[in-house]
């Protein structure tokens, strides 16, 4: 398809956006392999609908097929499709946005992670000042938009947990069947 942009996966193999090279990739084959799992190909398009200017169409590419016996690392569905979420998440950071930095938050937080500049300043106790909090949450088949609209109206509510920090938070919810991205901003 012409004028269609393309979501590379593969980027998170090296490691994107300041985060663990070795979470990226685990992510990656999260996310390649809950595609794989829903019969997709490298090339599926995918839907991405929220704060972008305008609702995009993208391929999402990678070059490396999951092969079957890794199935046996996935067979907890929850955890593959959330750390799929992630690296969809993670790469649409990496390509939409200027954050260059991503922090894992605390479990009880309401948001998956923190994002920021590298070169932004310090706290007195020496911790980088974040930007930006990112609650992200996956899909394997939701049946319908109405499903994923309904998951990003509960996890947006799910960030005000952390409204103390006073910083806008983004939800991004993947589903991978069709596949589809709402990317929903909520600044407290």
């Amino acid at each position: 398809m012409a004028g269609v942009q393309s979501i590379d996966l593969e980027r998170l193999q090296e490691g994107v956006c300041s985060y663990s090279q070795k979470k990226c990739a685990f992510a990656y084959e999260a996310a390649v392999f809950c595609l794989q799992t829903m019969g997709h190909e490298s090339g599926v398009i995918c839907h991405i609908d929220g704060i972008l200017e305008e609702a995009r169409t993208v391929a999402i590419v990678w070059s490396n097929e999951i092969r079957n016996d890794v199935s046996a690392s996935w067979d907890d569905e929850y955890e593959m499709v959330e750390e799929g979420a992630t690296a969809i998440a993670l790469a649409l950071i990496d390509k939409f946005t200027d954050y260059d930095h991503v922090r894992r938050a605390g479990r009880g937080r309401g948001v998956d992670f923190y994002m920021g500049y590298a070169g932004s300043i310090k706290n007195k106790a020496g911790f980088r000042v974040f930007s930006a909090r990112l609650e992200v949450s996956g899909i394997l088949a939701a049946g319908s938009a109405y499903v994923v609209k309904q998951r990003v109206k509960r996890k947006k509510n799910q960030t005000r947990k952390s409204d103390i920090d006073n910083n806008p938070a983004h939800v991004i919810v993947a589903e991978f069947s069709e596949p589809m991205v709402d990317w929903s901003k909520r600044t407290p």
